[in-house]
């Protein structure tokens, strides 16, 4: 696999109380930057944690780093690509030796972890904040808005009744060490409300988003690309952060910010009580009400594009004789989920592992990449399946989930320790559009949502076969980076944006929904009509029983211009 170095990299040392626990691979980008400034505060916080240059580490994980955007943090397990992911991982190797660390974390250290409720900041993070201070790309407004408009909200706090109360009752204690918060009457009087309010970004605390957020808001005041004055809120987050965390300051880059000396009571967020009280979740409701406007709707695209052309799975007779008990234990899906959902989950992923055989048909040296791979179950299957010269690569955010899949990749070595078999399979955690390495077939399983526009894209990026199965349909809404309808097919028959999300909100009713189905068919019909105008030639089919999943397309292609001999 080919490696894409895009600018020059350089490779960073960790060590904790001296001893040597990681690396970084680092480059000039501003996500680097905020890294590098995250790794100095907890250096002045907790001074057991060092870093140096260093040259190419000579472990497996180092080589595969090359394949992510920096920085990507490499131990002997597997690289972990992005900012937010190598932030918490740099925070374990301080948690291990000073537990007092797991507040930079938050509760059960669920701070910028995948798919908490703080992913919201994992995109500030990684995409918009980054965008705002290099390009001046985005709205200021529109990315800073949210964060000014949580400081007026109640912190996320479990069980914030209990922890009100203890708050409370230390701050009528004589204790002099008590937080300098508990003497400002302001703050316990959102207390008695049984609220705590958000004096840092995630609460009272000082954790990992404050530093980097502290880092972009820098950024953007050194380049008076942000007005304080319009953020009020932010501005007195960073007067916490300047008269509570000088040290994290350097020199004097803050030229546009009133440092002037405060009283406590000024640092403390005007927490709207009735804006809490109030506060109405927005979401996208599970349910569909089916109607004659939807109906009609379904006619009218039919009719003009044509119905979606499925056809049967090319495989299916491999399918429908295929001997599970003639599979290890470490390829079989089956023997890694419950019981009650192993027939089906067999049957999902031979569905799709033999429409990639169907696709490298004669194909020598591919490299196969599983996309939001989950433990590997795709991966793995096929790492049985096909000849020993392939590559497979599994690429998921979810730490556990790949830990789950380097047991299994374990197990395969010791099941075969007598005979030679190739180290041709390995982990890479990351988003998927963080992947940047060379591959031949992009394979994905119920990636969500607008994860499956994502994965094709990459595919289509690199002329690579695609074999994807999508879910959550109506999740595609989320996607503002993305032209829906896909297809000039679909644009030039007039159909909207509006009227395409009313079809995929649709398509997330299968099994309860009759016609959910056919907007499902619809979104795929259009997402490969979109393959076919970059060049591909595609098969829409089934997995095999259909009842095998609610969500059962199986979406294939290949570039034309590849032959197979």
């Amino acid at each position: 696999m080919e490696r894409k170095n895009r600018i020059e990299r350089r490779w960073v040392s960790l060590k904790v109380n001296g001893d040597l626990k990681a690396y970084v691979l680092l480059d000039e980008t501003l996500r680097c930057k905020a890294l590098q400034f995250l790794v100095n505060a907890l250096s002045e916080m907790y001074p057991l944690l060092s870093y140096e240059n260093c040259a190419m580490p000579h472990i497996p994980a180092a080589g595969r780093a090359l394949y992510c955007q920096s920085p990507v943090f490499v131990d002997d397990k597997m690289p972990r690509a992005g900012l937010c992911v190598t932030s918490r991982h740099i925070v374990f190797l301080v948690i291990a030796v000073d537990h007092r660390a797991e507040s930079m974390l938050g509760f059960r250290r669920t701070l910028l972890k995948t798919y908490e409720s703080h992913c919201a900041w994992r995109n500030v993070f990684e995409n918009a904040l980054p965008l705002l201070c290099s390009d001046s790309i985005g709205d200021i407004k529109q990315v800073l808005h949210p964060i000014e408009e949580n400081f007026k909200l109640a912190a996320h706090v479990y069980n914030s009744s209990k922890v009100t109360k203890q708050l409370l009752r230390l701050s009528s204690s004589n204790d002099p060490s008590k937080p300098w918060y508990l003497r400002v009457s302001s703050f316990l009087r959102i207390l008695e409300y049984s609220y705590v309010p958000n004096i840092y970004c995630e609460g009272i605390s000082i954790t990992i988003i404050d530093i980097l957020f502290l880092f972009y808001i820098i950024e953007l005041l050194k380049s008076r690309k942000l007005l304080l004055v319009e953020f009020p809120q932010i501005e007195r987050w960073l007067k916490v952060m300047y008269h509570k965390q000088s040290s994290m300051f350097c020199g004097d880059p803050v030229g546009s910010f009133d440092r002037s000396p405060c009283s406590d009571s000024e640092l403390i967020p005007q927490t709207d009580i009735e804006l809490i009280r109030s506060e109405k979740e927005n979401h996208w409701s599970n349910h569909y009400n089916p109607g004659e406007g939807r109906s009609n709707l379904i006619s009218l695209i039919i009719d003009s594009t044509g119905p979606p052309p499925i056809v049967p799975h090319p495989y299916y007779d491999f399918i429908t004789s295929f001997e599970w008990k003639n599979v290890p234990r470490w390829a079989d899906p089956g023997r890694h989920v419950p019981e009650k959902r192993a027939s089906r989950k067999r049957q999902q992923i031979l569905s799709l592992a033999s429409a990639v055989l169907d696709v490298i048909s004669g194909r020598p040296n591919q490299v196969i990449v599983d996309l939001c791979s989950g433990g590997g179950h795709v991966g793995l299957l096929l790492a049985f399946l096909v000849p020993d010269d392939y590559s497979i690569v599994l690429v998921d955010n979810k730490s556990e989930s790949l830990g789950q899949a380097m047991q299994r990749i374990e197990d395969r070595r010791l099941s075969n320790a007598n005979s030679s078999i190739p180290d041709n399979i390995f982990c890479v955690q990351c988003s998927i559009d963080e992947f940047i390495g060379d591959f031949d077939i992009g394979v994905t399983l119920h990636a969500c949502g607008g994860s499956t526009d994502i994965v094709l894209d990459m595919c289509f990026g690199k002329k690579a076969a695609f074999v994807v199965c999508p879910c959550c349909y109506g999740n595609v809404r989320k996607m503002t980076n993305f032209q829906y309808p896909r297809s000039e097919k679909f644009r030039s028959k007039e159909i909207v944006r509006e009227e395409f999300l009313f079809m995929t909100k649709g398509a997330d009713n299968t099994g309860v929904d009759e016609q959910a189905e056919i907007c499902m068919g619809i979104v795929d019909h259009d997402r490969l009509s979109h393959a076919q105008e970059l060049g591909y030639s595609t098969t829409l089919t089934k997995l095999v029983p259909p009842e095998a999943s609610p969500k059962n397309s199986l979406l294939i292609g290949q570039f034309e211009s590849v032959t197979i001999t």
